[in-house]
Order: C-alpha cells, then sequence, then structure tokens
C-alpha cells in the first residue's frame, strides 16, 4: 500500500486523535497521506467519524473504485469498525487484512444535476412543512400517488438509516434491492415497497405552488422545480467497503439493542 485517503470529522476529539494516529502509522510504514477531496490513486480510503463522514467519503470512494475503510466514532453506525485496539486495527489495513464487501449505491437525476448515494434518495417538503403531491412510477408503470412529507427511497445499506425511522424494512446489507418508502402520507393505505436493482423510478411533483427538494445522503440537497421528476436507478458504481469480517446480524442485535 502506497497511499491513503483520509477523511476525518475534525474539531471532535476522539477523532482528532485517531487521525493524528494514522498519519503516524503511515508514515512509519512509508505510506502517503492525502485529505479528503480527491480519492483517485489512492490505494484505500478511510474515514474517521460519524455516519456524516463516511457517507462523504463513499460517494467519492464508490465511483473511483477505491476501498473505504471507516472507524466509527458517532452513536449509531453500522458501517464503521469500533475497534478496541485502534493501533492494531490500522496496522492490520495497511496490511491489506480485511474484505471487501460490495454495497449497492444509487443515482438520482432531474434537469441540470445528477447525484449519487449510498444511504438514500430523499424528496421532500420544505421548511414550511407543507404537504405535497408526488407520483411514484416504476418502469413507467404509475404505481401510486402519494400525499404527505415526501418519498425516501434507499438501497439496503440506508435501510438502517431515515428509511427504518419512517417505518422501512431492515434489508440485508449485501442484497441488489430498492427500498422505497412513504414518508409521513396522508392516507392509511401507503406501504413500503421492496423492488429489484434494476428497476427505473421517477417521482414527479406536478402541483405549482408545492415546495419540492431532492437530499442525497442528508447532505447534498437541492431544490426541484416544479412540476419536475426525478429518476432514481441503482448506480453503475458500487462501494467496496472495507471490513473485519462482523456479522451483520450480531451487529444489527447490538445497535439496536434486540438482545435486551
Amino acid at each position: 500500500m502506497d497511499r491513503i485517503c483520509l477523511f476525518y470529522d475534525s474539531g471532535k476529539d476522539r477523532s482528532d486523535g485517531i487521525a493524528s494516529l494514522i498519519k503516524d502509522k503511515a508514515e512509519e510504514a512509508g505510506i502517503a497521506v492525502k485529505e479528503g477531496g480527491d480519492v483517485s490513486g489512492s490505494d484505500l480510503a478511510l474515514s474517521v467519524g460519524g455516519d456524516g463522514t463516511v457517507l462523504k467519503a463513499a460517494r467519492k470512494a464508490g465511483p473511483a473504485g477505491v476501498p473505504l475503510a471507516h472507524i466509527n466514532t458517532g452513536t449509531l453506525g453500522f458501517m464503521g469498525e469500533e475497534p478496541e485496539k485502534i493501533s492494531d486495527y490500522i496496522e492490520s489495513l495497511f496490511k491489506g487484512e480485511f474484505e471487501i464487501q460490495e454495497r449497492m449505491m444509487l443515482s438520482a437525476s432531474a434537469v441540470g444535476f445528477e447525484t449519487p448515494a449510498l444511504n438514500d434518495i430523499v424528496i421532500k417538503n420544505g421548511e414550511t412543512a407543507r404537504v405535497i403531491s408526488l407520483k411514484l412510477s416504476i418502469d413507467s408503470d404509475l404505481v401510486s400517488s402519494i400525499k404527505g412529507d415526501g418519498i425516501i427511497i434507499s438501497t439496503p445499506t440506508g435501510s438502517t438509516a431515515y428509511s427504518l425511522a419512517a417505518g422501512g424494512p431492515v434489508v440485508e446489507p449485501d442484497l441488489n434491492v430498492i427500498i422505497v418508502t412513504p414518508l409521513n402520507p396522508h392516507s392509511l393505505n401507503s406501504r413500503s415497497l421492496v423492488i429489484r436493482h434494476s428497476r427505473r423510478l421517477e417521482v414527479s411533483a406536478l402541483m405549482e405552488g408545492d415546495e419540492v427538494f431532492l437530499t442525497s445522503d442528508g447532505q447534498v440537497q437541492r431544490r426541484i422545480k416544479v412540476p419536475g421528476s426525478v429518476t432514481v436507478t441503482a448506480s453503475p458504481y458500487r462501494l467496496k467497503l472495507a471490513r473485519s469480517g462482523r456479522d451483520f446480524f450480531s451487529l444489527l442485535s447490538g445497535k439496536m439493542n434486540w438482545g435486551l
């Protein structure tokens, strides 16, 4: 390993401390460290922090095909490692002692822009919390008219994030499916859908006067022109997530306190 790209939650003591340790270990091993931004030319991307840090890194590393390892210092988080011996774990990463788990990503496009997402694409109302009207089509077939706060379209990785909070299902992260969950629907018969990853989804906002926004991974936000539509598909890129091999179900049970 010759070069790594480091993302970390600067300004927080624990993340800063681990980032400093990574830099020291990299110097000892003769590995160059580049901080944030462009991951091209790197053998490994390494993020330290909470969900926001790893999601930012994933949108860079996924399309570049660079493996990403994450050390979780946040409160929940399902993608990161929480090693007891940080120093030993960093050394093992630099030796290439990890497994690669491929995670599917999404791509959302509308007039004038396109954005990737590892967790989810959310199409929702604005700051006024006003009910908006959306239409969901899958492979050009109209599936549902939704009135409410919006809609969440997530990957299996994102099923334990905003989608779960909105009542969506937990999905094993290495499956190839897309989860569609209405956000606070103004109807008792609106339910989540789990569909094949090869489907093409179109969400249309048709009611003039509605304020509609698209958010990718809770970080990248664009306002949608109304009337207008957003197309969401599985991305051609997949995130190569470097893991130590901990089983998803034991992690899920621990994080969700299901074993208590």
